[in-house]
């Protein structure tokens, strides 16, 4: 597990996503994380700190920081790894803000991300005729929100082959909250959903995410004695990896808990030149 502690980050701000923009590119510098994600539908959020950029690279991401009225995020992303495994991406989100200070001989530059944030707001007006098709109303809804299709078209294909094909046996009229109306179709559906990284994310009620599993022990990056509180919430933590997902597999292998769980809750928290390099996870018997 030695490769485990040989610890890489990179954070991009502005980077082009569908467009062209300018952005900034940080590999080499300090940087401090803690990203917390959850499996509501409630905003995921980032903060970070990068130390002693040069003067020009403060000036061009603090020129980045959102102005009133614009239509478009400004994206943050987030890669944690190691030298010998590779990087992966932690998170994907909007800059709420970006500041520098100087803090005695370093310069300190913090950013803040919020995913999903836009998405509470967002409206909708769009009716539809009996017998519509669930991923017609659905992928209009998620167009609504401003955010990724996600795994939309698995979990609609699965509706399909299991006889949900026509959620609206009348006419269907949208008008308002696009969240609410999300939160509306996802329990006729049968679902949970949440935004993650930018995009949806659908699990079937009861469900973990298909194709994440985490396999934990002493041997592959537990830190620690996990607990469970007396609601039977899991409470553990690990050395940052990448297959940890919220919503996905947990599978615990400890002298104290052993089992199948399912991960509502996890938080991110590194830093390259300090102590922390860590996932906190809460999960719940699977």
């Amino acid at each position: 597990m030695a490769v485990l502690f040989q610890r890489e980050c990179r954070i991009t701000v502005g980077a082009a996503l569908g467009a062209i923009r300018t952005g900034l590119r940080v590999e080499k510098h300090r940087c401090a994380f803690r990203v917390e994600k959850t499996s509501k539908p409630e905003p995921n959020k980032a903060a970070l700190q990068v130390y002693n950029l040069s003067r020009e690279q403060r000036a061009q991401i603090e020129e980045l920081r959102p102005k009133k009225g614009d239509a478009r995020g400004v994206p943050v992303l987030i890669e944690a790894g190691y030298k010998e495994t590779g990087l992966a991406q932690i998170f994907l989100g909007d800059l709420r803000t970006v500041y520098s200070k100087r803090e005695g001989a370093d310069w300190i530059t913090t950013v803040e991300s919020g995913d999903g944030e836009a998405a509470k707001l967002s409206s909708i007006t769009q009716a539809y005729g009996p017998q519509t098709s669930p991923d017609v109303a659905l992928r209009a809804i998620v167009k609504a929100l401003g955010i990724g299709e996600g795994n939309v078209a698995a979990i609609a294909a699965r509706l399909r082959t299991t006889g949900a094909a026509t959620l609206f046996t009348k006419r269907a009229v949208f008008s308002g909250s696009a969240y609410e109306h999300m939160t509306h179709f996802a329990r006729s559906a049968g679902l949970e959903w949440s935004i993650q990284d930018g995009a949806i994310q659908l699990i079937d009620q009861g469900k973990t995410l298909a194709g994440f599993a985490t396999r934990l022990s002493p041997s592959s990056g537990l830190i620690g004695t996990p607990t469970i509180d007396p609601k039977g919430v899991l409470s553990c933590q690990m050395l940052i990896q990448p297959s940890v997902k919220v919503g996905s597999l947990l599978v615990l292998e400890s002298a104290a808990v052993r089992g199948n769980y399912k991960i509502q809750r996890a938080t991110w928290e590194g830093d390259t030149y300090g102590i922390p390099w860590y996932i906190q996870v809460e999960a719940t018997r699977y």
